[in-house]
């Protein structure tokens, strides 16, 4: 089968087809698993995140309890007085019972840091053999009992919560507290006491972690798996196994050392050993309640459980992938078969083709293909066969029936030769007759019937040129005639009309001088009239500026009177100044001594006021003179304005009767233009009938000649009427 090479590259085809299948499902798997991977382990950090979260939330809300219970002592201290320690006792009560995470709440006071009253508590409860004030208040059954801080004269302890600088706190690493038969999983909150810089003592709180334990241990993040919490110095706080609580990482002999990698380079998951010996799935997230408080919350889930969904899609993708390459290998074996059948046949028909069946039926000859198209070439090849065939017997028929007719054709031919050259020999002898000259030679004989019409046209042609050749006879007969008559008369009238002509011109030339004359009379006449109505412009221009000074003396007139107004005003300005100024002097006189330099002031103004007076006077008199002046002036401007009006008026008539010369004389002048142009054009038209009438003399005579000549060429033909043309000629 596969020494096809159509089934060959099928297979070939199909074999890159499906490894580039598989190559791109390995690459999209890769890529899927690596996606689905990230998404399982996202699930399990999303628990973790979750779990963290809570655990965080609770301790937050205990460093702000012990934040809040800091904010009341101090203010508390500010204002001590002689009940105030019992007000302490009081809120670490009520702290323990209001707070249910709290197990107990203690403050450590140093000495009379509180309120400097020390000594008054020496041997009181809740205080030391100093007095110091170091209670400390805890969860007892339903109730709250209270004692001595213990521990806390521990310098160690001391130091290292008086080395923290204010508002910053301590979480202590959890740690087993026995009550009773039984241990408590505890950790402390706690917080120095600073007054005015300096520290004062501490206070803070111990928080049961049973619950939180409690509650993370029974966690089981997707169904089945389970939580760690760790503290900063790396120790379990919560765990599946009871016996690693408050155990350092390195006692999980399994996976301390996992946990430890986990925790220090937070790397987000890693790999560990489940209880069971399977593997697991381990997510650390690190929290941090306030500054300097840190904890890991880690969740473990069965790696088979992260992974299952993951699983999943690998068997889904690989039983998708196998099927699709079965059905690819499949589907090529069917393709690549049914090709092969089709191409079996193509190749049968082909060889009955080259075999010379032309006949034979091709298949395939509708598809739309590669092999359709082969057969539709074998269709055209196997009717080009068919036609070939065809022609060849059409060929062997043309040559037989060819060969019948050109035998015929050599016949006819002969006879057709042998009347051809009869018929030249008599058209030779007839056109040579007829080039001496004969008019009157014929063909009589009869050619063959398909010459003959050559003969009958021959003799109808010499026949009508006979005829023709007998009337140009005629007619330069009589045309010999009437040309002598017209050179005779075209003589006559050649020299009257080159009279007429002479007489025309000198007519036109008076005409001209005339015109000249008339043209320039008109050109002065609008000359003049140009002049005139310059001097009636210039004369309206004069009268408008005389009346324009009327205007002008008019308004000075008016300003001299209004002026006038104003020296009176001045005047009497001046009159009241006086009167004032002599009331002034009046009333100096009466002062005394104490208005003599008022009375020189006033004498002043007095002859000020009298010269002003004395200069408005003048002023008015100059003005009077002045507008009586003014007013002649008017009077003399108008009757010039009266009199360039008359003057106006004049010219304008002048300027008419020149405009009405002008007039006349560019009409005159047109009327001889158009006379001078008539008799030009009448001038003209003489030169060339004078010209055309030489021209027809220089005709007349050349045609009488040319007549001559025809007559003498026409004799030299043989007409049957021969002699009575000469007579006429």
């Amino acid at each position: 089968m596969f020494r096809s090479a159509t089934l060959r590259n099928t297979f070939s085809i199909v074999g890159l087809g499906l490894a580039s299948t598989l190559a791109v499902a390995g690459a999209l798997f890769l890529t899927s698993y690596e996606r689905a991977y990230n998404q399982s382990i996202e699930k399990v950090s999303t628990e973790a995140n979750a779990v963290a979260f809570q655990v965080e939330s609770e301790l937050r809300d205990a460093y702000k309890t012990v934040f809040d219970l800091k904010t009341a002592l101090l203010q508390l201290q500010k204002h001590a007085n002689g009940g105030s320690r019992a007000v302490v006792d009081d809120i670490l009560s009520e702290t323990v019972v209001n707070n249910r995470l709290a197990f107990a709440a203690f403050t450590v006071w140093n000495a009379n840091a509180f309120d400097g009253r020390d000594a008054e508590f020496i041997g009181k409860p809740l205080h030391d053999q100093t007095g110091r004030l170091v209670p400390y208040f805890f969860r007892e059954g339903t109730g709250v009992g209270s004692m001595v801080t213990p521990g806390y004269d521990d310098p160690q302890l001391a130091g290292v919560v008086g080395a923290l600088p204010a508002g910053k706190a301590i979480l202590f690493d959890p740690y087993l507290y026995p009550i009773g038969d039984k241990k408590l999983l505890m950790t402390t909150v706690a917080m120095p006491l600073h007054i005015n810089g300096k520290s004062a003592g501490s206070l803070g709180m111990d928080f049961d972690l049973e619950t939180i334990a409690t509650r993370l241990a029974s966690a089981k993040p997707m169904g089945v798996g389970h939580v760690m919490l760790v503290s900063s110095g790396k120790t379990f706080v919560v765990n599946s196994d009871p016996s690693l609580l408050t155990k350092p990482l390195s006692d999980d002999h399994r996976n301390g050392q996992s946990l430890n990698y986990l925790i220090s380079t937070e790397t987000g998951y890693a790999e560990t050993i489940g209880q069971n010996g399977a593997p697991d799935i381990s997510v650390s997230k690190r929290i941090s309640p306030f500054d300097d408080a840190t904890m890991y919350v880690i969740v473990s889930v069965p790696k088979s459980v992260v992974l299952a969904d993951l699983y999943r899609m690998i068997i889904t993708s690989t039983a998708t992938i196998v099927a699709c390459a079965i059905v690819m290998c499949l589907a090529g074996w069917l393709v690549a078969r049914r090709f092969s059948k089709r191409i079996a046949g193509a190749i049968k028909e082909t060889t009955e083709l080259a075999q010379g069946n032309f006949d034979v039926v091709l298949s395939d000859i509708n598809t739309n293909d590669e092999i359709g198209d082969l057969a539709r070439a074998l269709e055209i090849l196997r009717k080009a066969g068919r036609r070939k065939i065809e022609l060849e017997r059409e060929s062997e028929l043309s040559r037989e029936q060819q060969e019948i007719e050109r035998l015929e054709r050599e016949r006819i031919s002969q006879a057709q030769e042998a009347d051809v050259e009869f018929a030249v020999q008599e058209l030779a002898t007839g056109l040579k007759k007829l080039s001496g000259g004969d008019m009157t030679v014929r063909l009589g004989r009869p050619f063959t019937a398909s010459l003959d019409p050559i003969r009958l046209n021959f003799n109808r042609s010499v026949e009508t040129l006979e005829d023709a050749m007998l009337a140009f006879s005629e007619n330069a007969a009589t045309i010999h005639g009437g040309s002598e008559e017209i050179r005779k008369a075209a003589d006559h009238l050649a020299g009257r009309t080159e009279q007429q002509a002479a007489s025309v011109e000198e007519t036109a030339a008076a005409l001209a001088e005339i015109t000249n004359s008339v043209r320039d009379s008109t050109s002065r006449a609008e000359t003049a009239g140009k002049r005139v109505a310059q001097t009636r412009e210039r004369a309206e221009q004069s009268g408008v500026v005389v009346r324009r000074a009327v205007d002008a003396m008019g308004a000075i007139e008016r300003s001299a009177g209004s002026i006038s107004n104003i020296i009176g005003v001045i005047d009497e300005i001046a009159f009241q100044t006086n009167l004032l100024a002599l009331n002034a002097g009046v009333e100096a006189a009466r002062a005394g001594e104490a208005g003599k330099g008022f009375a020189v002031v006033a004498q002043e103004v007095r002859e000020l006021a009298q010269r002003s007076a004395q200069a408005a006077k003048e002023i008015k008199a100059l003005i009077n003179t002045s507008s009586s002046q003014v007013v002649e002036g008017v009077s003399l401007v108008g009757q010039t304005g009266e009199e360039l009006e008359t003057i106006v008026q004049e010219v304008q008539e002048i300027n008419r009767h020149v405009e009405a010369i002008v007039l006349a004389a560019r009409e005159q002048a047109g009327s001889l233009q158009e006379i001078n142009t008539a008799v030009g054009q009448m001038d003209r038209m003489t030169q060339q009938n004078a010209a055309m009438v030489e021209e027809s003399n220089a005709a007349t005579h050349t045609l009488a000649s040319e007549v001559r000549a025809l007559t003498d060429r026409i004799n030299q033909f043989r007409l049957s009427s021969n002699d009575a043309i000469r007579t006429a000629a």
